[in-house]
């Protein structure tokens, strides 16, 4: 098994890794059985290699190495050229549609916070925010859309969700509109079953 191999399977196991210095912090689900823990093992004696590869972008979807390339903007990102699929990270239902591509990432305390994606179907690019206190720099104008709110994205037209970006496009360009927002998205989060 390669390491790309194996970080692979180890994710799809539910680990997450951050890398702190020379170390690798590795947080386990909650209910780690002993083949995770021997997924543990393998990466502790692969060490050095499993660091050296998640300091290097790799494909999330099959571990190949990322080209950096441009976006439809001229902006840079990067490519996974073995499996076609953008950079190759998750891609959520909905909002990302096939194909979209990750161009940066927001990380703190090793969580990834938000990434910027190029969305295919918007044609835009958009945050997904994974904590709801993100915040993008204030010159920072692309829409904001919360990872809990997938499930209702995911079921509405591109049309529908064209007109949802257009809305958030332009409450970024308004600060007080911005904060009503986030309000009636803290609401509806209420209103979703746990």
């Amino acid at each position: 098994m390669t390491v790309a191999e194996l970080i692979m399977r180890a994710k799809k196991e539910g680990l997450a890794f951050s890398i702190e210095g020379d170390k690798i912090k590795c947080r386990l689900p909650k209910a780690a059985d002993l083949k995770i823990k021997a997924l543990v093992d393998e990466i502790r004696r692969h060490r050095d290699a499993v660091i050296e590869a998640l300091k290097q972008p790799t494909c999330f979807n099959c571990g190949a190495a990322m080209t950096p390339t441009t976006d439809i903007d001229g902006k840079p990102w990067l490519e996974c050229r073995a499996c076609a699929v953008g950079d190759g990270t998750d891609r959520p239902d909905g909002i990302a549609g096939i194909g979209a591509s990750v161009i940066n990432q927001i990380v703190e305390d090793g969580e990834v916070v938000a990434v910027l994606i190029c969305s295919k179907i918007l044609e835009a690019h958009i945050w997904l925010a994974f904590d709801d206190d993100f915040k993008p720099d204030s010159a920072d104008l692309q829409a904001i859309f919360f990872a809990n709110e997938l499930p209702t994205l995911s079921t509405k037209s591109p049309e529908d969700l064209r007109a949802i970006h257009a809305e958030r496009v332009k409450a970024r360009m308004n600060a007080v509109e911005w904060q009503q927002i986030k309000d009636k998205h803290e609401a509806d989060k209420k209103r979703l079953p746990q």
